[in-house]
Parts: structure tokens; sequence; C-alpha cells
């Protein structure tokens, strides 16, 4: 072979190490036609004109492509516009649109999950379009509609777990057509109806008033006003702020296990720990300090907007003066394995283990604070956390009270009704049974019932 020839398209001396042949078969009809003769055996060209050749071939073809879909979509329009036309005769577009997704083999022949051969004795099944949707979601993989598999990868109309695990994709790129897309988007739109039944607090759309209610015992607006008080929570890869609060609600609502939570929620059970401290720091930081205790509103508010005009009336003649139900409640727990707290938890009453926190509310059933939780055992009863309140002041309670200030409590706070009447405040309970008397007196009946209704009001 000669050291240097000629290019056969614009003659100029190319050396050994930049020339080209003119065997491909694009090149070759292109040059064919620039020549206008056949392309011989010894004919070569220079880097330069390979170069622009092929330029000029990708862009004649990008212009018989679109012109290919501007003819297609004319035709789509004039068939859907004569009445009665048939499906089989609407003109699908050419594939032309390429588009960086990786797909699967295209292939009848061979499993495009294990690569297995089908015959008589293993034949393979058509992908349907659930199982095609699925590949795309979970892998990021188009599966062509024609391709088959191993009927041992599906599970009703889905792949398994172990095959999507398998699957690999052929190539990194793939051209579609109009009706592809528009077959992939409504496929997809088809599964996320289907798996919209997670919980899902981000779109509040997809759960009505009466699922967060059901949930999170608050409305939506509640929810959203709560939602608020979250702000030194940052939303991370793994939720959001709002499904951090909803997972905290849910938690408390329904008290269902962290793993069975993570799996409502679609998370793991260590990240549903997480979430759930998270959202009790914030809410105790937050929160907390303004809706709950004696520090969030003053005596006379209190007074004012939580106090009924019918326990004034009954109860006391000055108006400056706060009415205030005091009782202790339970919340059940689980057996604890430590022996020294299961027995301080242990009620002998109930025969449960639980503890008692104290509730403190308004006439009108306005929390006002809740002090504790207390153990269940023997020596914490109403009247000794009553005791235990005031001689410790918790959140400055004494300097919140007022003298003759009225307490209305149950006769489980009979040993602590002296005590109270010497820190100057009034006590009202339902009057016990003298020993020996079979009722009481009219006027202590009444009296009963008077402070029964009262607090059995708010407290129910």
């Amino acid at each position: 072979m000669t050291k240097s020839v000629n290019c056969c398209l614009c003659k100029k001396r190319c050396q050994l190490n930049n020339r080209r042949r003119c065997f491909s078969g694009v090149l070759k009809t292109s040059l064919t036609d620039k020549l206008q003769r056949c392309i011989e055996e010894t004919d070569r060209l220079c880097a330069s004109c390979t170069a622009k050749l092929y330029k000029q071939v990708k862009t004649c073809n990008k212009t018989i492509r679109s012109r290919s879909i501007e003819t297609n979509n004319s035709r789509e329009k004039n068939v859907a516009e004569i009445p009665g036309a048939c499906a089989a005769n609407v003109f699908t577009s050419p594939k032309s649109i390429r588009l960086e997704i990786k797909s699967a083999p295209k292939t009848h022949r061979y499993c495009i999950v294990c690569k297995k051969e089908g015959n008589k004795q293993h034949r393979l099944v058509t992908i349907t379009s659930e199982a095609r949707t699925q590949s795309f979601i979970e892998k990021g993989i188009f599966i062509n509609q024609k391709s088959r598999c191993c009927k041992t990868h599906m599970e009703s109309r889905f792949f398994k777990i172990k095959a999507l695990d398998v699957l690999q994709s052929s190539k990194q790129h793939e051209y579609f057509s109009r009706t592809d897309i528009t077959g992939l988007l409504n496929d997809l739109r088809t599964i996320m109806k289907m798996t919209s039944s997670r919980l899902n607090f981000d779109i509040p759309a997809l759960m009505t008033e009466e699922n967060y209610n059901d949930l999170t015992g608050l409305s939506k607006d509640q929810f959203s006003d709560l939602l608020g008080y979250m702000s030194t929570v940052r939303s991370s890869g793994v939720r959001s702020v709002r499904t951090c609060l909803g997972v905290f609600l849910t938690k408390l609502r329904v008290g269902l296990s962290n793993k069975i939570i993570g799996t409502v929620f679609g998370l793991k059970t260590s990240q549903v720990q997480r979430i759930i401290h998270a959202a009790r720091r914030t809410l105790m930081e937050t929160f907390v300090p303004h809706t709950l205790g004696f520090q969030h509103i003053s005596h006379g508010d209190f007074v004012t907007n939580h106090t009924t005009p019918v326990a004034k009336q009954l109860f006391t003649t000055d108006p400056r003066r706060a009415v205030i139900v005091l009782d202790c409640t339970y919340i059940f727990i689980q057996k604890s394995s430590d022996y020294h707290f299961q027995r301080m938890s242990y009620s002998m009453h109930k025969h449960r283990p639980l503890v008692k926190p104290m509730i403190i509310v308004g006439t009108d059933g306005y929390i006002l604070s809740i002090l504790g939780p207390y153990f269940a055992d023997g020596h914490n009863n109403d009247a000794s956390i009553t005791k235990h309140a005031i001689t410790n002041n918790l959140e400055n309670i004494t300097a919140w009270l007022q003298d003759d200030d009225i307490c209305i409590v149950d006769r489980g706070f009979r040993d602590a009704v002296q005590y109270l009447e010497d820190q100057g405040y009034m006590v009202k309970m339902p009057v016990c049974l003298v020993k020996g008397k079979k009722q009481l007196t009219t006027n202590k009946a009444n009296l009963t019932r008077l402070v029964t209704n009262t607090s059995n009001s708010n407290l129910a």
C-alpha cells in the first residue's frame, strides 16, 4: 500500500494515519450521491471529510424524523376527527425521542431476567404492564411491551422481589415514541393509585378530615397549627417535618408498636424511634411551655376565661377567686423487665402496671397543668401526690394559687383536705358517710351533688 493517497471527495493528499475507508453503509450511500459514481475498493476519505459527512448524515436523519412526527401527528388528528374510526386504523408515532433511560433486552426468544431460552418445555410469558411499570419505578429500567420472561419470575401481575434484584439493563438509553411515553405515564398513574393506601402526610389531599382525626385526634387545621411549633426539626431524605409530626401523633393516638408504625409509613423501626424522639424533644421545647403548666396563663386570665358562671355562683361570691378541679388518672403501661420498677408501677387497685399523672383543669374542662407521672404503688395516692406538689412547689404552684381559691376534689383526697385548708385554700369534696349512718342528710346530699356534677362534667 502506498504511503499517501488522495481523498476521493476533497482531492487532497492524506497520510496513512489520516485516511478512512468508505465501506460504512450510511457513509457509502451519502458519498455515492455526492460523487455520482460507485464507490471503489481503493477509495479513501480524509478525517476532515469523514467528520463533515457524518455530521451531514446526522442532520439529515433528524430532519427526516421531525417531518415524520409532524406527518403522523396530522394523520392521528385527521383519524380522530373521523366519526366511528376504529383504534386499529390510528397511526402510531415513530420511536424518534431519545431518552437517557436504561432499558432491558428486547427479545421474544430469551427471558430478560435469567436469560434462559424459551421452548416447549420452558415457555415464556409476555410481561404485564404492571410489571413493566414496577421495573421502571424500582430499578429505573424500561421494558419493551413485547419482551418476555419466565413464568416463575411473576407473582400475580408483578415481578417477584428476587426477579427485580436479578434484572439488569442492556442499554443506557432508549428511543421512545409518543405512544410509549403516554402509556408509561398512564401506567405510573395507575400504580400510584394502587399504592396510595400507604399513609402520607406530605400530600394533605390524599387524606380526608376523618383520616386525620382517626390517626392523630386532630383536624387538618389543628395539625397545621401544631406543625408551626416544629421549627427546629429539619426535613431529611427519610422523612419530612409533616411525616415526623404525623408519626409521633399516630403513636400517641393508637399506641401501636414502632415496628407496625414503620410498616404503615414505610420506615424502619430505628427510623421511627429517632422520629418520635425528635418530635417529642421539639414539642417539649416549643409547644408545651405555651399551652400547659401554671406558667402559660395568668391567674386573672384563667378566672376570666375558664371559670364557668355556674361554678362561681355555687362555690364563691368573689369574682377574683379561681375554681380548679384536681384528680389523678391512669396511663397503662407494659410490664417492665426491671423488677424494682415493676413493683413500683404495679397497681393493686387495677391489678396491672400503670403510672398516675395529676390533672388540674378548670370548670370548663380547660387543662391547666399535668403533674407527674407518679408510681402506682400504695405510697402515691391522690392525697399524698397533692401534698407532694404543694410542699415542693412544683411549677411554682403556690405563687400561682391565691388565698381562698377553691379546689374541687373527690373522696380520694380526704387525707389532704386539712392540709389544703391550712395553706389557705378552700376545698369542696363530696361528704363522706359517717360510720353507723345509712344515708346522708338532705343538705349534705345536695352539697355532694353540686361537687360531683361540677367535677364529673369536666373530668369525664
